[in-house]
């Protein structure tokens, strides 16, 4: 929900908000916030709020997000930061978000990390994956945790018709259905729900997400192997469906050759992690400081190609870029169909280029200079988006000038390796 949306929201439940930003200000958390714990204590009068419900809310605004690699300055700067010594390198799966709470006589309580809009809690799946139902899993351990990570499928296919070919909507499949449906279509899979547990946030009832990432792999470790022991001590076997993701040191080569590993197979890449940092539980993510950065393929490295694409309008700028172009839209020709596709819009330009292809009307409206209508670049992305089919952090390579120019005419795209291309 936007800001009005949630302010709406409050009002309704005559909620008052304090605000947190500058001069009293009320954030957008602030509103979630509250409405938050209208919920929690909603439950709590039924007799109904989980420990591991109170927990991750009164602990995490968000999971921990990584700054996409755009934020470096360079290309020269983005090598050196993955060839430190202290930072490591884990693949990105193409999964759910998911944070598993455990307390003793509880069981496991999941948490996605995206917010109902109806009560505006961490989405819940208790008891939807098959075999880790709380009534299996309440006495499993002696001690509580929560761990990080991310569930993912190991088949892509239910009753043998295909859902989709990533493994991300295979998982949202088989966790977004009612319960009944949900365990028949995980049984006729083979069970292929896993979680790939990257993080620790809690043990025995402390947090440790004010200690280092080393830190917290180490607890990470140790519960995993209690769970495995669990698993075979208790007969449950899909306790091991819990594993760790690996974790990968070294040189900017060690690096760089599994980001080529991954990638080549279809993966998204990588999630740098920096040694010392600690878990940052809201939705700032740090900047040049963060302690996750994205290492992403991008849709060079996906089609094998460069991708051409050409002017066909542009978006105004707003605040320092009143008055002149804030962004270009671009697009190519869809075959077999020859559709006319907006492929992704490129703010990155320089204050020559926008000067250029702004034309300003007599009443100070910002439109695009009739020179660019039709000019080609090479552009790529890090992916496509699955809403628009557009690219995401579009940028531009290089014009296509000279004996490299190209038509608009010649900016074509097969759509299905643009449905390939979403992730």
């Amino acid at each position: 929900m936007n800001l009005s949306e949630l302010e709406n929201e409050c009002a309704v439940r005559g909620l008052s908000v304090t605000g947190t930003g500058k001069n009293g200000r009320v954030m957008r958390m602030d509103y979630t916030k509250a409405l938050e714990k209208w919920s929690l204590d909603g439950l709590r009068s039924q007799g109904m709020l989980l420990p591991g419900c109170e927990w991750i809310h009164s602990n995490l605004e968000s999971v921990m997000l990584a700054e996409p690699q755009k934020m470096f300055k360079s290309e020269r700067h983005f090598n050196d930061f993955i060839g430190r010594s202290d930072v490591t390198a884990e693949q990105k799966m193409d999964g759910c978000r998911q944070v598993i709470v455990f307390n003793p006589g509880v069981g496991f309580e999941l948490f996605s990390r995206n917010r109902s809009v109806v009560n505006f809690l961490f989405g819940s799946y208790n008891d939807q994956v098959y075999g880790w139902q709380r009534s299996i899993t309440e006495n499993v351990l002696p001690f509580s945790f929560a761990i990080d990570g991310e569930i993912i499928s190991l088949n892509p296919t239910v009753n043998g018709h295909v859902v989709t070919d990533t493994m991300l909507n295979a998982v949202v499949a088989m966790l977004g259905m009612n319960q009944t449906d949900s365990y028949r279509m995980q049984a006729e899979a083979g069970y292929p729900l896993r979680l790939e547990a990257f993080d620790c946030l809690m043990f025995d009832g402390k947090s440790l997400m004010n200690e280092t990432l080393v830190s917290r792999r180490k607890v990470l470790h140790e519960v995993i192997i209690k769970l495995h022991e669990a698993a075979d001590r208790l007969a449950l076997p899909q306790l091991k469906w819990i594993e760790e993701v690996p974790v990968i040191h070294g040189s900017f080569d060690d690096k760089l050759s599994y980001y080529n590993k991954i990638t080549s197979v279809g993966g998204e890449g990588l999630i740098l992690k920096v040694d010392s940092s600690i878990y940052n539980p809201r939705e700032a993510r740090g900047g040049l400081g963060a302690g996750y950065v994205k290492w992403k393929r991008n849709t060079t490295q996906s089609i094998g190609s460069e991708l051409d694409a050409f002017v066909i309008s542009c978006v105004p700028g707003e605040g320092a870029l009143e008055g002149v172009v804030g962004s270009l839209i671009f697009g190519v020709y869809l075959l077999p169909s020859g559709e006319l596709h907006e492929i992704g819009r490129v703010s990155g330009l320089t204050d020559e280029m926008r000067r250029s292809a702004t034309l300003t009307s007599s009443t100070g409206e910002v439109t695009l200079h009739p020179d660019w209508k039709g000019k080609v670049f090479a552009i790529e992305g890090q992916d496509i988006s699955p809403k628009t089919r557009s690219l995401m952090h579009a940028r531009i390579l290089r014009e296509r000038v000279g004996a490299d120019s190209k038509s608009p005419a010649q900016c074509v795209l097969q759509e299905s390796v643009l449905n390939d291309l979403v992730l």
